[in-house]
């Protein structure tokens, strides 16, 4: 199998697990759901990903280091550590779980 070949089923893989991971929720997806989207068969997702964890994380790691740097930014912005602190965790328990990252 060709490198571009490995590479567009990869990224079927991580296409589909978005899809079903932000339709259905993390835990209602299952690995052969994952692989039907992908039009490919569960063996072959183990190929790729050592689990649906694996592919949690390698969708999710992106999305949250953006938003943390972007939170960075914000938070130096205020002056106060209360204030700074309180806005932190504000937005990690209150607005990221309402992002569709959450894949709730």
């Amino acid at each position: 199998m060709g490198q571009t070949k490995k590479t567009e089923v990869r990224s079927a893989i991580l296409r589909s697990a978005r899809t079903l991971f932000s339709r259905h929720g993390y835990t209602a997806t299952s690995l052969p759901k994952i692989a039907a989207g992908a039009g490919t068969s569960t063996a072959n997702v183990y190929v790729y990903f050592r689990s649906k964890l694996e592919i949690l994380y390698e969708l999710y790691d992106p999305w949250l280091r953006a938003r943390i740097e972007a939170l960075a930014a914000e938070a130096a912005t205020i002056g106060d550590r209360r204030a700074r602190l309180t806005h932190v965790l504000g937005t990690f328990w209150r607005d990221i779980p309402k992002e569709n990252g959450g894949f709730g």
